[in-house]
């Protein structure tokens, strides 16, 4: 089961943070424990190919997941500081 699919099923709070941990890390590509705008382009992208490979939506062009990328990073920039944090991220996924 993909990550993606285990948090979006999640109920429980602290399932959901282990969730959210895991799929921080794994898209923190520097290791510097925040996300760059191409990092939360590149999750998205994997979210997407997800959508399309086990729910059978349709895969977006890389012109439409940059624009989506970019909605979905000022949605989680909540301090407007150009990265994401991981409780950005965190909250991002509450909502």
């Amino acid at each position: 089961m993909t990550l993606f699919k285990q948090v979006i099923e999640a109920t429980d709070p602290t399932q959901i943070r282990k969730l959210v941990d895991k799929i921080f890390m794994a898209f923190d590509a520097d290791d510097n424990f925040s996300w760059t705008f191409d990092e939360v382009s590149d999750m998205i992208s994997q979210y997407l190919n997800y959508l399309a490979t086990y729910k059978g939506q349709l895969r977006p062009s890389p012109e439409r997941v940059l624009i989506m990328a970019r909605v979905e990073f000022n949605k989680m920039d909540t301090d407007s500081d150009g990265v994401i944090t991981k409780d950005e991220f965190l909250q991002y996924v509450i909502k």
